[in-house]
């Protein structure tokens, strides 16, 4: 689990929060690698997609990245650090969203990229 708080929620958008645990699987000598940073933006929309969901008394989908794009890290999480993650949901076409993910640590940007992720409605 990549997300501990729910911050804000809009109708394309989510902000989430992250304290980053030393024990984490996806901790490395103290730092959260990359591939914990792109699960963390991807769990994060999928919050986004669930509470959407649950509030249209809808089934909840299951989500899967079909793409990652324009992925730029700017600075590591060390055990301790509290991400910010911002989530913008910037087009649906058929079963796939397209957005837009950004990391934080306070103002400092440390990550961004653009997922696509397939949503499978069965």
């Amino acid at each position: 689990m990549l997300v501990d708080k729910l911050i804000n929620v809009g109708a394309n958008e989510i902000s989430t929060g992250f304290t980053v645990p030393s024990t984490h699987a996806m901790v490395d000598s103290g730092i959260l690698n990359g591939g914990g940073m792109i699960e963390n933006i991807a769990q994060s929309a999928a919050i986004h997609i669930g509470y959407q969901c649950l509030h249209q008394n809808k089934i909840v989908p299951l989500g899967y990245i079909a793409s990652i794009k324009n992925l730029n890290i700017h600075g590591r999480a060390k055990a301790g650090d509290e991400l910010i993650t911002e989530i913008k949901i910037l087009k649906e076409v058929m079963q796939v969203n397209i957005i837009s993910g950004k990391i934080k640590i306070g103002n400092q940007p440390i990550a961004e990229c653009e997922l696509r992720v397939f949503i499978n409605e069965k």
